[in-house]
C-alpha cells in the first residue's frame, strides 16, 4: 500500500506519444501540401513571366464594351465608352497642372515611387480588407490599372488574372515613363455617358475645354472621383447618385488638402470653402457635346433591365464584354427613330420644338420589345420618355372600364345604357366616340371603382390605394403616372387573348467567354413572356373588334388620322386631357402593340403650349411608325375564338 501510495503519479492531459505509422501520415500530408505550393508557385511564375513586352498603343485597340444584337442575331451596337478626345499630358499641364496631381492623389499617391506595384500599397489594403471583413481597399496602382486594360483576353477576377497585371505594370514601368502612363490613363478612363478621357469629361460636365479653361479646384475634384464608378456617381442622375456624387467629391477635396507622400494641392481653409459649393455640373453641355447615337434609346432600356433583371450594373456593362441579344427589331426602331425626328409630324400654331414623345412597341405573343423611342433627338444624357412616369389620361379606359364592363357584366356594342330616364345609349357608341358623361356612370354603377382599381392592379399599372377613383381610373390621373411601357405591356392583353405578357428587351446575356448568365431569381421570363390571365378570350375579343370598329367609323375620335386601317388589321384607342396639351394613342395588330404619348415638355424654363391632341400627333406619329414598320409584311388577321359568334344589333340588351 505505502509503495502505491509513493509512486510518483503522472498526468498527461492532453499528450500522448505517436506511433511510426502516425509520424508517416503527416509527413505525407506536409509534403503534399509543400508539393502542392511548389507546382501553384511554379505555375503563376509561368502565367506571369511568359508575358511578354506590351506595348502602351494597345490600349487603343483594346475594347471591354458589351456588344448588343437584335432579334436576328446582327450586332447593332456596343455599351461602353465611344466619345473622346486625346490630349497630351502638356496640353492638360498648361492651363491645369493639378489635374493630374488630383488623379494621383486619389488613385495612386505613391505613383512616382514605385515601379507599377505599391507593395506598402497592398499589404495597407489587405489589412484594412482584415478589419472590415471584405474588400475595403483594391491596392490597384494607375499602372496596373492601365495595365488591365491590355489584357483583354482574361476578364476573369483571379489571383492569376492580378498576378498577370502586377507583371504587365512591371513591363509598362520599364517601357514607358510615368509622364506616358499618367497621359494615358487620363485619356482612357470612363466618366460615364459613353465618355472616356478627362477632355469631354470636362466638356460634357463644366463646359469646359482643358486646351483653352482652367478648373476650379471642386471640378478637378469631382473628375478625379468619378472612374471609381461613373455611373453610381453620375451628377445628373437620381438623387440618391447625385448625392453620392458629391459626398465623393468632397472625400478628394480632402485627399487633395492632404500633406502626406504627395504634396498637397489645397490648403484646409480651400478644402472646407469648395467643399461646400454644389457639384457645378450643367445638362446644358450634356446636350451641347454629346451626339446622337442610333438605337440609343433601346440601349438605354438594355442597361436598365441588366440592373433589375441579371443585378449587372452599368459600370460592369460597360467593361466586361457581355454579349447581349435582344428582341429589337431594326426596322421598328428606325421607323420609330425617323418619326420623332420629322419635325412635321409635330406641327401645330405653336413652338413645335417644346413638343417630346415616348414610344414603345411590343409583341404581344412574347412580351420581346422591338423598338423604342426616348424623345426627340433622343442621346445618352435625355429622359428616355418611354420609361418615365406621365398621365395616362382617358387611354386607360379600355383597361380599366370597358374590359371589365364585357368581362364583369357582360356587355357588347349593341347593350343599351340608360342613364337618370335619358335616352339610351349603346355600349358600343361610348367606346367609339369616348362620351364622358356615360362612361362615368358606366364606370361607378357597373364596373364599380373597387372592381376597375383591381384590374389596374392586376394589369401591373402602378396604382396605389390614392387612386381609387373617377379621376385617376377614368381619365388616368394617377398619383404616380404611369410609363410608355406599361401602358403598352397592359394592351397586349387585348392582342394575345386576354394574356398579359411580361414587356422585355433582354433574351439572354452570355459573359465575354461565352457562359450564358441567368436572371437573378424571380426576374426569369419565358419565351411566351410569362403570360398572365386577366380577361377571357371573349372579353379579349369584344374589347378588340369594338376598338378596330372605332377606327373605322366615320364617327369615331380617330377616324381621320387611321388611314392605315384600310391597309391593316389594327385597333386602337386615344387618350388626352381637357386641356388638349398632352394625348396618347395605343393600336394593336395580332404581334405588334405600339403605344404613343405626346406631350409639352419645359426647356430651359419654357413649357410648351401647342394643342396636341387637336393636331392629332399621337396619331400621325403613331400612323408614320406602323406604315413604315409593316410596310411588305403579310397582314395579320385578328382571330375570333372557335365557337363564339359576334352579336348583332337584334340581340341588343338593356341595362340601367
Amino acid at each position: 500500500m505505502e509503495e502505491f501510495l509513493s509512486r510518483k503519479v503522472t498526468y498527461s492531459r492532453g499528450r500522448r506519444k505517436y506511433g511510426k505509422r502516425e509520424r508517416d501520415w503527416i509527413w505525407w500530408v506536409l509534403g503534399g501540401c509543400l508539393a502542392v505550393l511548389i507546382v501553384a508557385v511554379i505555375s503563376i511564375f509561368v502565367v506571369t513571366w511568359s508575358i511578354d513586352a506590351v506595348s502602351i498603343e494597345k490600349i487603343n485597340e483594346v475594347d471591354y464594351s458589351s456588344y448588343v444584337y437584335d432579334q436576328s442575331g446582327a450586332e447593332l451596337g456596343r455599351l461602353g465608352a465611344e466619345q473622346q478626345e486625346y490630349l497630351r499630358l502638356e496640353e492638360i499641364e498648361k492651363l491645369n497642372p493639378d489635374l493630374p496631381k488630383a488623379f494621383i492623389k486619389v488613385e495612386d499617391e505613391r505613383f512616382y515611387e514605385h515601379r507599377g506595384i505599391d507593395w506598402e500599397g497592398i499589404l495597407r489594403a489587405i489589412w484594412s480588407n482584415i478589419k472590415a471583413f471584405g474588400k475595403a481597399e483594391g491596392g490597384g496602382t494607375i499602372t496596373m490599372q492601365v495595365a488591365r486594360n491590355v489584357l483583354l483576353e482574361d476578364r476573369t477576377k483571379s489571383l492569376t488574372r492580378k498576378l498577370k497585371e502586377m507583371k504587365a505594370a512591371r513591363v509598362l514601368e520599364e517601357a514607358y515613363d510615368k509622364r506616358k502612363i499618367i497621359e494615358t490613363y487620363m485619356n482612357q478612363i470612363d466618366f460615364g455617358y459613353q465618355v472616356k478621357g478627362v477632355q469631354m469629361a470636362s466638356k460634357i460636365y463644366f463646359g469646359k475645354d482643358l486646351t483653352k479653361q482652367k478648373l476650379e479646384p471642386h471640378e478637378m475634384a469631382l473628375l478625379a472621383g468619378l472612374p471609381k464608378a461613373p455611373y453610381g456617381y453620375n451628377p445628373f442622375g437620381t438623387a440618391e447618385q447625385r448625392k453620392k456624387a458629391l459626398n465623393r467629391r468632397n472625400i478628394v477635396l480632402m485627399k487633395m488638402a492632404e500633406d502626406t507622400t504627395f504634396p498637397a494641392l489645397i490648403t484646409a481653409k480651400e478644402k472646407e470653402q469648395y467643399q461646400k459649393k454644389d457639384l457645378g455640373v450643367n445638362k446644358k453641355y450634356l446636350n451641347k457635346y454629346l451626339r446622337s447615337k442610333e438605337y440609343g434609346a433601346y440601349k438605354d432600356l438594355v442597361r436598365k433591365e441588366m440592373k433589375e433583371r441579371f443585378n449587372i450594373n452599368e459600370d460592369q456593362v460597360i467593361s466586361e464584354g457581355y454579349q447581349i441579344y435582344t428582341g429589337m427589331n431594326p426596322v421598328a426602331q428606325k421607323a420609330v427613330e425617323q418619326a420623332l425626328k420629322d419635325d412635321a409630324l409635330f406641327a401645330n400654331k405653336e413652338n413645335e420644338k417644346l413638343i417630346n414623345a415616348g414610344v414603345m412597341m411590343i409583341n404581344p405573343q412574347n412580351g420581346l420589345v422591338e423598338a423604342v423611342g426616348g424623345g426627340r433627338n433622343y442621346h445618352a444624357a435625355s429622359n428616355n420618355w418611354s420609361l418615365q412616369p406621365l398621365r395616362v389620361e382617358s387611354a386607360i379606359q379600355p383597361l380599366t372600364v370597358f374590359a371589365p364592363a364585357v368581362q364583369l357584366r357582360n356587355f357588347n356594342e349593341y347593350t343599351e345604357l340608360s342613364f337618370d330616364n335619358r335616352s339610351p345609349v349603346l355600349f358600343g357608341k361610348v367606346v367609339s366616340r369616348s362620351l364622358s358623361e356615360p362612361m362615368v356612370k358606366l364606370l361607378k354603377r357597373d364596373v364599380t371603382i373597387q372592381k376597375s382599381w383591381e384590374y389596374g392592379k392586376r394589369l401591373q399599372l402602378p396604382v396605389t390605394k390614392l387612386d381609387q377613383n373617377v379621376t385617376a381610373m377614368n381619365l388616368g390621373y394617377l398619383k404616380n403616372g404611369t410609363s410608355v411601357k406599361d401602358v403598352a405591356q397592359a394592351y397586349t392583353v387585348f392582342a394575345n387573348q386576354g394574356k398579359m405578357v411580361q414587356a422585355h428587351a433582354i433574351v439572354k446575356v452570355l459573359d465575354y467567354q461565352g457562359k450564358e448568365i441567368k436572371p437573378i431569381k424571380g426576374k426569369e421570363i419565358d419565351q411566351n413572356g410569362n403570360p398572365i390571365s386577366i380577361f377571357t378570350k371573349k372579353t379579349a375579343w369584344d374589347i378588340t373588334r369594338m376598338l378596330k370598329h372605332a377606327l373605322e367609323n366615320r364617327q369615331g375620335t380617330t377616324y381621320h388620322t387611321m388611314n392605315l386601317v384600310n391597309q391593316y388589321s389594327i385597333a386602337g384607342y386615344s387618350g388626352d386631357w381637357m386641356s388638349k396639351s398632352s394625348g396618347w394613342f395605343i393600336g394593336y395588330t395580332p404581334s405588334l402593340v405600339t403605344a404613343v404619348a405626346v406631350f409639352n415638355d419645359t426647356v430651359n424654363n419654357e413649357t410648351g403650349k401647342a394643342k396636341v391632341t387637336e393636331y392629332k400627333i399621337p396619331e400621325k406619329i403613331f400612323n408614320r411608325v406602323m406604315l413604315d414598320t409593316l410596310k411588305g409584311k403579310r397582314i395579320e388577321w385578328f382571330q375570333k375564338p372557335v365557337g363564339m359568334e359576334d352579336p348583332k344589333p337584334s340581340n341588343r340588351g338593356k341595362r340601367g
